[in-house]
């Protein structure tokens, strides 16, 4: 895990990278985790969001494919 960030009191993301074998060959892939909370404490519902660096972003002004130290 990189980092984990709570939103709120329901809501925290969690930003780690996955190595997956492709081919022979660990290939690492970053995600970000979306956890969200019931009342109860419990988790209710999990996102998984893949993310791409290196790669052109989907939307014109997008920085998807910069990473960008010291900025959230």
């Amino acid at each position: 895990m990189h980092r984990i960030s709570h939103a709120s009191e329901r809501l925290s993301f969690v930003e780690l990278t996955e190595t997956f074998d492709i081919n022979g060959m660990p290939t690492e892939y970053p995600e970000c985790l979306v956890f969200e909370q019931d009342g109860d404490g419990l988790i209710s519902y999990v996102s998984v969001f893949i993310k791409r660096p290196g790669g052109e972003p989907r939307v014109e002004g997008g920085r998807a494919g910069q990473r960008q130290r010291g900025t959230a």
